[in-house]
């Protein structure tokens, strides 16, 4: 999901997991590239889901969604009305989450 519709590139070294982003990885990655369709959250009910439904697929996958708060990343377990933010982090329980943890990047 996008603030803006349209079509976006993504980076992404294919033996990195979780290696992707829509900026150049930098230096010393060999990048691929692909072009996604992004919508907006809005815009989901006419694609037949809610970003919940999203939320909780990658859930099952073992990645937690967390939402920028300033400075540091702040877990978000679920949608409202009421939710702001329009970029969301989806950050592995096993990988990702432990380093960010130690980094202090995690609201606790």
């Amino acid at each position: 999901m996008s603030d803006i519709p349209g079509e976006l590139t993504f980076y992404f070294h294919p033996s990195v997991s979780g290696a992707t982003s829509s900026a150049p990885l930098g230096p010393g990655f060999t990048t691929s590239q692909v072009k996604c369709p992004v919508e907006l959250r809005k815009w989901s009910a006419r694609f037949h889901y809610h970003p919940n439904d999203l939320i909780d697929l990658f859930a099952q996958l073992g990645y937690a969604c967390f939402k920028n708060n300033a400075t540091q990343l702040a877990r978000l377990e679920m949608m409202t009305d009421d939710t702001r933010e329009t970029n969301f982090f989806f950050l592995h329980r096993e990988t990702h989450i432990p380093k960010a943890q130690a980094a202090r990047l995690i609201v606790d």
